[in-house]
């Protein structure tokens, strides 16, 4: 009987399924790693992860595009799920602790190394293991026991301790406050597991026990550079801001005691808005080699905003850029560099963190809950109402926003915005105000703003003073109250027909809307919207002179009919009568709610106006707001183009 083989260990036991289809998606994704088109690549693996979270083909493709790109923090959370579906692959043991390694995480590492002794002792690797745990064990736990877990399970408690930070950079706010108790429970005066657990509770918004925590932290070490810097902070985000200029005084007064900590500095000086002192903490730390890869690209990101904010963008890049050279995934960096490729006016740069680093989930979750038990037929006041016990529930909300405003990324933008246009409370306008006369942020997120006060009446309509593609100038503001609710003016039979005859106009298709509208005049011969649709469909049919007859019967026989006096102003607008034409349009100026419709055809004749009176920057901020309010309009692009053509070679006038 022949002997069967011994198996190597390290084989999968999971049984993975690669369909053709999936195979041509990771082939797609292999050759843009090939390219070079690392950002591809990173989204496209990421969408088939969420469709395959448990395929080792998918999992292992997307290791490659973690090597391929530096993000050695995504290597290691694939090397983690490729483990738990490939428990006795060696080589991934091996792989995973190599990129422990690399994220710092030491005690994971060490203990990854040992596990793999433990399995596999007689693999040829395990003599490599050996010589690379008896090179680095003495120093790691001579480092454990200067930081207070030295000891008989000090392996143990520091692979715990990089469990803690792992949880906290993922967001696992939970797990990380478990593995934090489990070392306080055996230290119960370790600081950095007290400083981990305070950083968990303020993101589950927990703010009084966060604060608690850091305090307690300081009981024990007045002088420790995480509790100083955290504190102010903290204050800061939960509303105390007394107390956080107080605290941020004590913090000054106490110069870090490791290199690594004028990197929380500039932090918490930035979390504050001072850019100055965040390039004083960015001068005083020491050389980059001293300081830990990420640490330092952290820095030099801070460094950069700081710069940006003061208006130095080579120098902001050049620090972007040396960040990217210090940490090849650190994603700030390349985000902002990313960023400064748009044109000046749809900017974000430059912000501290990502939105989720300033606002604890909970605060996120339980504002989307509000909203979504309103429903998505809320009347504008309902939604008011949400808001606003939103914010009394949540007194932190006040503090957050203009510190969102002013330093938050895109998202933390949206938010703020949302917030503050609806829960309108004295602080939240006074913090929006602010924010649409400064210069953060891109200008259509301002603009737009500046629209939701002017139509709450807390800026007036009329010329303000804006900064508008890096440069100071004016941008009108009009305040009207814009609804898309339809209007039943006319029977239901009636209404079909004039629903039918307006999708044919919009087809190209003015016979059929012609006969539809005939038809429907027949029922309603003196309803003014039947007459001037049909007025339409003949223009657009060549018959200019009946069109234009039927169209000044309707402006004679219905004055106040709002698309009469936009078609009769265009009219005078034609034979250059502008002032006439200013003064029929004076009516619909003042009127402060009107239907999307209505606001569209003045939009058309205001810019065809003041393009005829040579003001284009007035003409492009109503095509702005005309924007604003209906983007997917079809005659939009066309006005666009219109306005920004005015005045260039061979621009004339219509």
């Amino acid at each position: 009987m022949a002997k069967k083989k011994k198996r190597r260990p390290g084989r999968s036991n999971a049984r993975p399924q690669l369909s053709p289809r999936l195979a041509a998606d990771l082939q797609e994704v292999e050759g843009l790693v090939r390219r070079k088109r690392l950002a591809e690549a990173e989204d496209r693996i990421a969408e088939l992860e969420r469709r395959h979270p448990h395929n080792v083909f998918v999992l292992r493709m997307a290791l490659l595009v973690a090597v391929t790109s530096g993000d050695t923090h995504k290597h290691q959370s694939t090397c983690e799920k490729l483990l738990r579906l490939q428990p006795n692959d060696l080589a991934l043991h091996l792989i995973l602790a190599a990129s422990y390694f690399r994220n710092r995480r030491i005690g994971l590492a060490l203990c990854t190394f040992r596990n793999f002794l433990e399995r596999w002792p007689d693999q040829p690797e395990a003599a490599r293991v050996r010589d690379t745990l008896a090179a680095l064990e003495p120093d790691f736990r001579r480092h454990l026991a200067s930081i207070g877990l030295g000891g008989e399970h000090d392996l143990r408690l520091g692979a715990l301790h990089d469990q803690t930070r792992e949880a906290l950079e993922t967001g696992k706010y939970a797990d990380a406050r478990r593995f934090a108790g489990q070392i306080l429970k055996e230290k119960p005066n370790f600081t950095p597991a007290l400083n981990n657990t305070a950083e968990a509770f303020f993101h589950e918004a927990n703010f009084d026990q966060a604060i608690a925590t850091t305090q307690q932290v300081l009981a024990i070490d007045p002088t420790n550079v995480h509790a100083l810097c955290n504190l102010p902070r903290h204050l800061l985000l939960s509303g105390k801001t007394a107390e956080a200029r107080e605290a941020e005084a004590v913090m000054r007064r106490t110069p870090p005691s490791y290199p690594g900590g004028w990197a929380k500095v500039a932090e918490t000086l930035s979390c504050l808005g001072d850019d100055a002192g965040v390039l004083e903490a960015y001068r005083n730390a020491p050389k980059s080699d001293e300081l830990a890869p990420e640490e330092g690209a952290f820095l030099e990101h801070l460094a950069g905003v700081a710069c940006y904010r003061q208006g130095r963008e080579a120098e902001a890049r050049r620090h972007w850029e040396t960040a990217l050279r210090r940490a090849t995934g650190f994603s700030l960096a390349r985000n902002h560099l990313a960023d400064l490729q748009k044109p000046i006016g749809q900017r974000h740069a430059a912000w501290v963190v990502d939105f989720a680093s300033w606002v604890p989930d909970r605060l996120i979750h339980d504002l989307s809950s509000r909203l979504t038990a309103a429903g998505p037929k809320a009347s504008l006041e309902s939604m008011r109402r949400v808001m606003r016990r939103y914010v009394e529930d949540w007194p932190m909300v006040e503090a957050l926003v203009p510190v969102m405003l002013d330093r938050g990324d895109a998202p933390a933008r949206e938010w703020a915005v949302h917030v503050a246009s609806l829960a309108d409370t004295p602080r939240l306008r006074e913090a929006l105000c602010d924010f649409v006369r400064g210069q953060r942020g891109p200008d259509d997120v301002r603009f737009h703003a500046a629209l939701a006060l002017c139509k709450a009446g807390v800026i007036p309509t009329g010329k303000m003073r804006f900064f508008s593609q890096g440069e100071w100038t004016e941008v009108l503001l009009l305040g009207y109250e814009v609804t898309d609710e339809p209007t039943r003016i006319h029977s239901p039979e009636v209404e079909g027909l004039a629903s039918d005859a307006s999708e044919a106009l919009q087809a190209g298709d003015s016979k059929r809307a012609e006969q539809l509208l005939q038809q429907a005049l027949v029922m309603e011969p003196n309803a003014p919207d039947l007459m001037n649709n049909l007025a339409m469909a003949w223009l657009t049919q060549g018959r200019k002179e009946e069109a234009y007859t039927l169209l000044d019967q309707v402006h004679e026989r219905f004055p106040g009919y709002w698309f009469g006096i936009v078609f009769a102003a265009s009219r005078l607008v034609n034979e250059n009568r502008l002032a006439e034409a200013e003064a029929k349009l004076q009516p619909l100026l003042e009127t402060r709610r009107m239907h999307t419709t209505e606001l569209a055809a003045l939009a058309q004749v205001q810019i065809q106006l003041l393009l005829a009176k040579g003001d284009r920057q007035s003409a492009e901020e109503w095509v702005k707001m005309w924007e604003s309010v209906a983007p997917d309009h079809p005659q939009l692009p066309e006005w666009r183009r219109r306005a920004r053509a005015a005045g260039r070679p061979g621009w004339r006038r219509w």
